[in-house]
């Protein structure tokens, strides 16, 4: 989804903390739904970013922000049990990304948009998180996506509340879902330095600021570098306002040492290009993130998955896989996913006959980075 200047008003206004007015030729609608793949809606509604918009559309606009606002009253309450059904089981979390952001930096929890919420614990726990999981309510769908079970990192659990709204937990046992990313850490590494979020509960805990701005970070540069499905729709590109907002978020709070312990991590995990491509992304739209000093710290070259196209990067997860037989089943799963799989992924095109997906899907692997 590409509008300049869409990109240009919604960036500005974040910046300058300052409504702008809409370029003329914009049809509200195209306004709308670039503000939605943007997911900075209700941040625009919080800090009346929409006042001098068209009256139609800021009301849409507004009443979206309402939705969202009560989706996370509903959505915290179930979590916060949820939260302490894992700690009185003795099984340590960690939320990550849009949860962990929403309840520690951003001023009201509902301006970050999401979907759902991504839980990390340690594999040893699996088995006894789902039972949780199912005790409160949650169902596991039948697809977890193209990978079979001992190769996967994560899977979603899904909840209809009485209200009837729909939550989502994203349970992980691996903090990044890429093989060959995914071993530059070891899920301690995660929860070394866990911080608590007493605004979400007295149970709920998000990773140190440095490990959150290395996942911002490296979670931007992923979809910089490798397409992401939106309703049949394959997408390019990293710098969702959302996600750049974000890594300004946690870069204005953190402290000296802090950069310099971010720094270390991120030469040390050799992830310092992409992570120093992120922080001037984010700088150029929505303004200063880092000390001066930071983005000199992290000149040297990143790790050559972030560089290359998607054959490549297929081709470096399959070698992070560990044993042959596990390397033949990553293998056959990334080539030839499963039918429901392959229709969920391209939902617009799902009456099509499945081997034209296959091509379609074998395309794209093919495609170079644009």
């Amino acid at each position: 989804m590409k509008n300049e200047a869409l990109d240009i008003v919604f960036s500005k206004a974040l910046r300058n903390r300052r409504a702008e007015p809409l370029p003329p030729d914009i049809p509200a609608n195209a306004a709308l739904q670039h503000l939605a793949y943007h997911g900075i809606g209700t941040k625009m509604v919080s800090d009346d970013l929409v006042a001098n918009w068209p009256a139609e559309l800021s009301e849409q606009v507004r009443a979206d922000a309402r939705d969202q606002a009560m989706w996370e009253l509903q959505h915290a309450a179930v979590l916060r049990p949820l939260l302490k059904s894992f700690a009185d089981s003795d099984i340590p979390t960690l939320l990550l990304k849009g949860t962990a952001l929403a309840y520690d930096l951003y001023e009201n929890p509902a301006e970050r948009a999401r979907a759902d919420t991504d839980l990390l614990i340690h594999e040893r726990n699996l088995q006894c998180a789902r039972s949780l999981l199912t005790n409160c309510g949650f169902e596991a769908p039948s697809d977890h996506g193209f990978l079979p079970p001992e190769l996967r990192f994560q899977e979603s659990w899904l909840l209809l509340a009485p209200d009837n709204s729909t939550h989502c937990i994203d349970l992980h046992w691996r903090a990044m879902n890429t093989p060959a990313v995914d071993r530059m850490f070891s899920v301690d590494d995660w929860f070394a330095g866990a911080r608590p979020l007493p605004r979400l509960s007295a149970t709920a805990r998000a990773p140190s600021r440095p490990m959150m701005l290395l996942h911002a970070l490296l979670h931007r540069g992923l979809h910089d570098c490798a397409p992401y499905f939106v309703g049949g729709e394959t997408y390019y590109g990293g710098n969702r306002l959302i996600w750049l907002w974000d890594i300004a978020l946690i870069g204005r709070s953190i402290s000296e040492i802090e950069w310099r312990e971010f720094c270390r991590l991120a030469q040390s995990k050799q992830v310092a290009r992409i992570c120093r491509d992120g922080l001037v992304a984010a700088s150029d739209r929505v303004g200063p993130v880092a000390p001066e000093w930071v983005e000199s710290a992290l000149m040297s070259k990143s790790s050559r998955y972030f560089s290359g196209g998607q054959l490549r990067r297929a081709w470096l997860d399959w070698w992070a896989v560990r044993g042959i037989g596990r390397k033949l089943r990553y293998l056959t799963a990334r080539a030839f996913p499963s039918a429901g799989f392959m229709r969920a992924k391209y939902r617009a095109l799902e009456h099509r006959p499945l081997p034209s997906l296959y091509l379609r899907r074998l395309a794209e692997l093919a495609r170079p980075r644009r």
